[in-house]
């Protein structure tokens, strides 16, 4: 009965409410680890695969990782638009 006389409602309280969060947490945790399993497990079968397996899509990996190269590039060469540091790229623009 000693246990019950040195019950704090507060404690109670926040050790459930922690419980509660970790619960949520690891619903939201668990389908992104599952996201993350299949995206490793398709690029170890590209990479442990036969030679000529995952050309094409290492190929379209290849332009894709280009193509927001090329996007960040020509983002920044437009920020300098109308500012003293400004290209004769921004005349393509009419800026």
């Amino acid at each position: 009965m000693d246990l019950l006389q040195q019950f704090d409602l507060g404690v109670f309280l926040v050790v459930c409410a922690g419980l509660c969060l970790l619960g949520v947490v690891a619903m939201v945790v668990q389908p992104v680890l599952g996201a993350l399993s299949s995206v490793l497990d398709i690029f170890f079968n590209l990479v442990m695969g036969e030679p000529l397996t995952g050309c094409g899509c290492l190929l379209m990996v290849g332009f894709c990782a280009f193509a927001a190269c090329a996007a960040a590039f020509v983002a920044s060469v437009l920020s300098t638009c109308g500012t003293p540091e400004a290209v004769n790229f921004c005349t393509l623009f009419g800026r």
